[in-house]
């Protein structure tokens, strides 16, 4: 059985025939260890390479793994079958109506990914129980998907080969709301309120995961609502003190959902003297284009200083990107220059870059990043087949995810515990941090320069 990674999803893909004769699914404790240190939302069983599977073996599966995505406070689901598979879990499985079950792991996605793709298309959805139908809408419209319900069956299956991501009657899902719910849209970090925003607002927001993400490079943070007068004094005060909190990193708050109309003009004066940007939906952020130049204002990060554990970090980082890297390009890859300095690179647009934090008994910032000319070569096995450019980062985030898995492997053999951030992902923005001093490693292979590796506190 394989273990991957999906964004914020880890997806579970065992193989072959599983029948009572093999042991139920447990998750090892090297699986356990690589889950819990990336913030994962949630845990998938992929039937796509099972060739059969009793409904004995499946359930026992269900029980111990659902048990193990509670202890982990994450989501479990089932994902990538066919309709024989799912009127043969949904008719013999006892347990199966007590997780989700989705048809594909792009289904899925949409529902529990921390990522959201496909956020310019339309979702079509049907489903014979129309409030259900209408959930399944709400779910998806509450993290800022475009959907479009079908009336009845016949005009879903005539409509649905128009639409990129169709959820049909083989799907079931159950999914417990979130206080906040917390996913990157565009390169924007999107907080979906689904409450008041007040004293309760205050104790479930999490600011430890906030300032991670700041240091990581992420600009924009949404605070989006859809109650109406959803704010008082207290959250107001609150975004002020989060707004200022980010702008001494470079970054800003909007705050969507709210009409100005129905709060006090004391109050929005309050919040506009924060530099705080309010508008009446999502939908009204994205399409300002003003925010753009917002994203060239100089700013001077405060420095950090380089430590013996960024030293050590960097020295195997390096490794493990070499070892994985040189195969990909057929060429061995060198470190041709090391130095310890600020992050110094021309052109740095020309490169795709991505930027983690890892925390806990160690610190440190790692930023990666490949030259944009050589990502076809470097990511192709990576991309499906008939790819487009909007597939290397795809690819690119999944070679990511295996230098990821493999530095935190030698953190557990050394006893050391860690956990890694969402990555932050630039491709046409200058990272914001150019004062903080770390170690830079250039990559080359043959006197070609394929990238870089920057690691700082």
């Amino acid at each position: 059985m394989k273990l991957t990674f999906n964004g914020s999803i880890a997806i579970l893909r065992p193989f072959g025939f599983l029948d009572t004769d093999n042991v139920p699914l447990k998750l090892s404790e090297k699986y356990i260890n690589k889950i819990s240190s990336r913030e994962v939302s949630a845990i998938l069983l992929s039937l796509k390479n099972v060739t059969f599977f009793s409904p004995l073996w499946l359930g026992k599966t269900i029980e111990k793994l659902s048990d193990e995505a509670q202890k982990l406070g994450i989501t479990f689901a089932i994902c990538d079958y066919n309709e024989i598979f799912y009127e043969l879990m949904t008719k013999t499985v006892k347990n199966i109506s007590n997780i989700s079950l989705f048809e594909s792991e792009q289904i899925a996605s949409l529902f529990l990914n921390k990522f959201l793709n496909d956020t310019n298309s339309k979702i079509f959805i049907y489903n014979q129980t129309e409030q259900y139908k209408h959930y399944l809408a709400d779910y998806l419209k509450d993290r800022s998907y475009d959907v479009v319900e079908a009336i009845d069956a016949n005009e879903f299956n005539r409509k649905k080969s128009s639409y990129d991501r169709v959820v049909s009657q083989l799907n079931h899902v159950r999914l417990k709301p979130k206080h906040i719910d917390t996913f990157i849209r565009d390169g924007v970090a999107v907080y979906a309120v689904k409450s008041f925003m007040d004293s309760d607002f205050i104790e479930n927001f999490d600011l430890s995961a906030h300032d991670i993400m700041l240091k990581i490079g992420y600009k924009f943070f949404i605070l989006w609502v859809n109650i109406s007068c959803a704010l008082n004094i207290r959250g107001a005060k609150f975004i002020v003190e989060l707004a200022n909190i980010s702008q001494k990193n470079g970054a800003f708050i909007a705050l969507c959902g709210v009409n100005e109309a129905n709060l006090s003009s004391e109050l929005v004066t309050y919040l506009k003297n924060a530099n705080i940007f309010i508008y009446k939906n999502l939908n009204d952020f994205y399409e300002d284009d003003s925010i753009l130049y917002l994203k060239k204002r100089d700013f001077d990060a405060e420095p950090v200083n380089i430590n013996k554990t960024v030293a050590q970090i960097s020295s195997y980082v390096t490794q493990i990107v070499s070892k994985i890297i040189s195969p990909l390009v057929e060429e061995e890859i060198l470190c041709v220059d090391t130095k310890v300095s600020a992050l110094d690179v021309e052109d740095e647009c020309e490169y795709l870059r991505i930027c983690v934090q890892y925390y806990g008994d160690i610190y440190a910032r790692v930023l990666f990043g490949v030259r944009k000319s050589k990502l076809d070569q470097i990511c192709s096995i990576f991309m499906p087949e008939n790819n487009d450019s909007s597939d290397y980062l795809s690819g690119y985030s999944q070679i990511f995810s295996i230098i990821t898995n493999k530095f935190l492997t030698h953190l557990w053999q050394k006893g050391i515990k860690v956990k890694v951030s969402l990555p932050k992902i630039l491709s046409d923005d200058v990272f914001f941090d150019h004062n903080s001093i770390g170690i830079m490693n250039r990559l080359d292979a043959k006197d070609d320069e394929i990238g870089f590796i920057f690691v700082t506190k």
